[in-house]
């Protein structure tokens, strides 16, 4: 769900106010009398104020850095939890990723227990967090953190994280999965990735296999290795163009590669798929360069 449908849900969330509804018929006409009004613009139509999510938006729609650090703070202002501004404050105004770790260490604290007074961190709500609108900032935060980590090479603390992050969020709407798969991988730790593996259905992305593919190749295990390349290779289009010029910068000079890129979008079984999905996880690879070398060989 990106930002503007957040938005959507905040406005939706202050038009139903405490009303009851009798039945759900009533409630499905009250939602979508607020759609009416929201798509025809008459949602937000004499309001003299704005409140702390006008200033974020702005922030966020801001072409610099000073901007977006005004109406950042103007936010927070007018509501302590605003957690994204908190984020965005803390992002723009650190030098260091030792001092910004401190400041996102102390920005978890302080949600979660905001989270708690609210009622919202409930052994109910455990497991389906992305889904819920309130928790969404603080899992945008854990999701920083846990990439902050892998950028400061603190591994086994960043699996801890990911591993955490779907115990909140089961679905893994993030993403998570790809970069555990990864760490599992880079530590040859074989039961817990295939476990992962598992409870992803065998999911058939370059995301995904590329790893295990590693791990195998990591372990000495050509023969499970070549299987799962096997696998990919099902899936993926892309898969001997990518790897026979690996390592030419053919592929970055491409276009089609460099809008993916830029746009963090891709056509599933496609090479772009693959240089996103090798560039996601550089630390795996980077630190195991016979492994592309191996798979070109393969494919030479």
């Amino acid at each position: 769900m990106s930002r503007e449908t957040e938005k959507v849900f905040r406005e939706l969330k202050k038009y139903l106010g405490d009303k009851e509804f009798d039945s759900e018929e009533d409630f499905e006409k009250a939602v979508q009398e607020f759609m009416n009004m929201f798509n025809t613009g008459l949602d937000e139509p004499e309001k003299k104020e704005k409140d702390a999510w006008d200033y974020l938006d702005m922030a966020y729609e801001s072409d610099n850095e000073e901007d977006a650090l005004k109406y950042a703070k103007k936010a927070l202002m007018l509501d302590k939890n605003c957690l994204d501004a908190d984020v965005m404050i803390a992002e723009l105004t650190t030098e260091t990723n030792e001092e910004l770790k401190r400041k996102y260490e102390k920005l978890i604290v302080k949600a979660e227990k905001h989270l708690k007074e609210e009622k919202v961190w409930a052994d109910e709500n455990i497991g389906i967090f992305w889904g819920i609108h309130e928790t969404r900032p603080y899992m945008r935060l854990r999701y920083s953190y846990m990439h902050l980590l892998l950028s400061m090479g603190k591994y086994r603390k960043a699996i801890k994280e990911c591993e955490d992050l779907l115990v909140l969020s089961e679905n893994d709407n993030l993403g998570v999965r790809y970069t555990l798969i990864s760490l599992y991988s880079f530590f040859e730790d074989e039961t817990n990735a295939m476990k992962l593996y598992d409870k992803f259905d065998k999911e058939a992305s370059a995301h995904m296999l590329l790893p295990i593919i590693a791990l195998y190749y990591k372990l000495d295990n050509y023969k499970k290795a070549e299987t799962y390349l096997k696998k990919l290779s099902e899936v993926n289009d892309g898969l001997e163009e990518f790897f026979c010029n690996y390592g030419t910068g053919d592929l970055l000079d491409d276009p089609e590669v460099e809008k993916a890129i830029n746009l963090g979008m891709y056509r599933p079984g496609s090479k772009e798929e693959l240089v996103i999905a090798v560039m996601d996880s550089i630390f795996l690879y980077k630190t195991n360069e016979g492994f592309l070398s191996w798979i070109s060989e393969y494919y030479s």
